[in-house]
């Protein structure tokens, strides 16, 4: 894929230093900026990593060894975000994160352990540094937290180092303020290019869930395990009238793509806290949806994804 789009751009890799090189049409080099010649660089390296999710799933999906011999997996997971150096929602910057992070949650918590359901957040650095004492409970309940960046940057404009600095800050905030390994992430806006990876291997982080569809696979030494198609906030804020409510909206989505998973499968339900706070904030699509769960319960697994393996015979 590389070698197609570079030569339409006319783009290289320099063989000495590695760093990326451009030629001009007679086939000198190119006078171009060095700074756009970064840029574009990253910008390549991130369609480049797009189109490595669809290829790597189907040509080299995995299977996953699903804990307790089910049938199929469930994973509910939550990005809890930070936004133009404010903690809190997206598109109401007016809310209280403290309500967010000390009431919605909380409850959300208390929902799940209604059911003994266990789940996986991503939280950005920011919101853990502020917030430390809501997500020290978050993981004293059982659940797990990785990586949503620091401050939910954009991660493939910046350089191979700027990302690993990122990082690590998330990596050494969650070691010193709550005793943990850093072990999953998912990228802001899922937006990942090679860098990216290459830094979370060498951070320690082992599993990812960034690309929007297909099998486990891996990339630059992190195994992928793929989201269910759509996150909450492109079913529930598309435009157009609807006929229903919104928690009904996501809670139907759920149930149907439930129902249409293939033996084997692992479904990892994207959230974000303030998309269903905004929303949803009586809980009653994942209610809903566990509800419909319990009659199927011998029948699959719900959990984080640190609790995913690989089988013995990965190549599906």
């Amino acid at each position: 894929m590389r070698f197609l789009v570079a030569s339409f751009t006319g783009y290289c890799q320099d063989s000495t230093t590695g760093k990326p090189k451009f030629l001009a049409a007679n086939g000198g080099s190119s006078k171009i900026s060095p700074i756009f010649h970064q840029k574009l660089f990253r910008f390549l390296d991130y369609l480049y990593v797009q189109n490595s999710y669809m290829f790597l799933s189907r040509l080299k999906g995995l299977r996953l060894d699903i804990p307790d011999g089910k049938k199929k997996g469930v994973v509910f997971s939550f990005d809890v975000e930070t936004w133009d150096n404010k903690c809190g929602g997206r598109t109401d910057f007016s809310a209280d994160p403290e309500d967010e992070y000390y009431r919605y949650i909380p409850g959300l918590l208390d929902l799940f352990k209604e059911y003994s359901v266990k789940v996986q957040f991503f939280v950005c650095g920011k919101a853990l540094d502020l917030y430390s004492e809501a997500f020290k409970t978050v993981i004293k309940k059982g659940h797990t937290i990785g990586g949503h960046g620091y401050a939910h940057e954009n991660l493939p404009r910046l350089s191979g180092e700027e990302q690993k600095v990122i990082v690590e800050k998330v990596r050494s905030l969650m070691n010193e303020r709550f005793g943990v390994e850093i072990k999953t992430w998912r990228s802001p806006g899922l937006a990942s290019n090679r860098d990216t990876y290459r830094a979370l291997k060498e951070c320690g982080v082992k599993l990812c869930s960034n690309a929007p569809w297909g099998r486990p696979f891996f990339i630059e030494g992190v195994l992928e395990i793929p989201l269910v198609r759509k996150m909450d906030d492109e079913i529930l804020g598309c435009s157009g009238a609807k006929k229903c409510s919104p928690s009904k909206r996501w809670g139907d989505y759920m149930k149907n793509k439930f129902e249409s998973a293939s033996e084997n499968e692992v479904l990892v339900f994207g959230m974000h806290t303030w998309v269903q706070k905004k929303l949803d904030p009586k809980y009653e699509a994942l209610a809903s949806f566990l509800n419909f769960l319990e009659s199927n319960r011998n029948d699959f697994w719900i959990g984080s994804l640190e609790d995913l393996k690989l089988t013995k015979n990965a190549i599906s």
